[in-house]
């Protein structure tokens, strides 16, 4: 991947900087601290390419209340005015808003509706048991029958 802007010794001949390496990171620019570019044509071609893939990035606030210039559909050349009308609207912030479900998790149901005599842990003990005396019963069946063969 291309290099975010090229390493210049002294800080007065940096003409392309465009942000810092950990912000590059975050918005998806891959980051080689190894790589340096030299040459001019590659590097200003480089520099066109992020801004435009800067600019074509829609970066929502993470506070609301928080807006600021370039991010969020503000435009980078905004008033403190128009910042505060995109305070109020909130373009953005309305599609992450969550539904709340009218539908229950459970149903609920009446305790005079339950047939009180009915307990539900003996009757399935009482199943467990039943099936496990069967099983049994099967065996000995079984066992009879093959030495009756012998």
């Amino acid at each position: 991947m291309y290099r975010t802007w090229m390493i210049y010794k002294n800080k007065k001949e940096t003409p392309h900087k465009l942000m810092r390496n950990l912000a590059a990171q975050t918005i998806g620019i891959c980051y080689d601290k190894r790589r340096k570019n030299r040459s001019e044509e590659s590097l200003t071609k480089n520099v066109e390419r992020l801004l435009k893939y800067k600019n074509s990035l829609v970066m929502i606030p993470l506070k609301k209340n928080k807006a600021k210039k370039g991010i969020g559909g503000i435009p980078a050349d905004a008033d403190k005015n128009t910042i505060k009308e995109f305070r109020n609207k909130k373009p953005l912030l309305s599609i992450f808003k969550k539904e709340k479900n009218t539908k229950p998790f459970y149903e609920t149901i009446e305790v005079s509706k339950i047939d009180k005599e009915f307990l539900a842990y003996k009757t399935l003990r009482r199943a467990k048991l039943a099936e496990r005396r069967k099983n049994r019963r099967q065996q000995k069946k079984d066992i009879k029958f093959k030495s009756k063969d012998n």
